[in-house]
């Protein structure tokens, strides 16, 4: 099986070179377990996938190259549901860019969603904020401080409170959703139905990148350290007991690092 075609797919739809390699290898084990690529073996790949217990996040991984292919060749497979990733591990460049998500994603909430404002409002708090999704899931009324656009973020990983920050842009959106919330906490979701959310839009948008849960907190490290922000305040922000773990998101692509000794360094 030559795979150099799906090879040059991938490069012309996916921006991650790690996750270019990671779908290239997948598939080429596929087929070299499998002749045809068909409902039939597609099922009894996965099937072996779950046989060998695989990390959720490791078998998400490789339904999405999967996906991949069978777009590539412009067949209609059906696939199960990504499975439900509860640890906050994995691709720490797996990450969105402002631009995609306000110009590529977003829009498309209007035709997909019965309540976009509310959905588009969760997305951009998580990416301008970088909280974990349990984290939000708890926030209630009083954690808002509008005055000084702060938010106190309580039952965290790490048990310790912290507080974080909110953004202009989505702060009477915000408003609005605490003033309308009849409920406890305000954004009324629960993490099964907040993963359904990204769910629905791989399913519907299929996107160029797979869309998961702490991509967005991805996205805020990421968007931050890019705009300067100091790796000890981003630590205090996420909520990281270690800067070991926030120090993961330095690794940054070739062409930012490019870019940033272009503009800062000065001789």
């Amino acid at each position: 099986m030559n795979l150099n075609e799906f090879k040059n797919y991938l490069k012309l739809h996916l921006e991650s070179n790690n996750s270019r390699v990671q779908y290239y290898h997948r598939i080429k084990m596929f087929f070299e377990q499998y002749n045809e690529f068909n409902q039939e073996t597609v099922n009894d790949f996965l099937a072996k996938c779950v046989d060998k217990g695989l990390k959720a996040q490791t078998f998400n991984g490789y339904m999405t190259a999967l996906k991949h292919y069978a777009r590539f060749k412009k067949l209609d497979i059906e696939f199960a549901n990504q499975k439900y990733v509860e640890e906050e591990d994995g691709n720490f460049d797996d990450f969105l860019t402002k631009k995609e998500i306000e110009e590529e994603i977003l829009p498309y909430f209007d035709l997909i969603f019965e309540t976009p404002i509310k959905f588009k409002t969760i997305i951009r708090f998580l990416f301008t904020t970088g909280i974990r999704p349990k984290e939000l899931i708890n926030l209630q009324k009083e954690d808002f401080n509008f005055k000084n656009n702060s938010v106190k973020i309580r039952h965290t990983k790490t048990k310790k409170n912290r507080t974080v920050y909110i953004s202009k842009k989505i702060k009477s959106e915000l408003e609005k959703i605490i003033q309308t919330s009849t409920t406890q906490n305000i954004f009324d979701m629960t993490k099964k139905q907040l993963y359904h959310i990204f769910e629905k839009c791989n399913k519907e948008l299929r996107y160029k990148k797979h869309l998961h849960l702490y991509q967005l907190r991805h996205s805020f490290a990421h968007h931050a350290l890019k705009n300067g922000i100091d790796i000890i305040y981003l630590q205090k922000l996420m909520g990281h007991s270690d800067i070991k773990t926030t120090m993961k998101y330095l690794k940054l692509l070739d062409s930012e690092l490019k870019e940033a000794y272009m503009k800062k360094f000065k001789y």
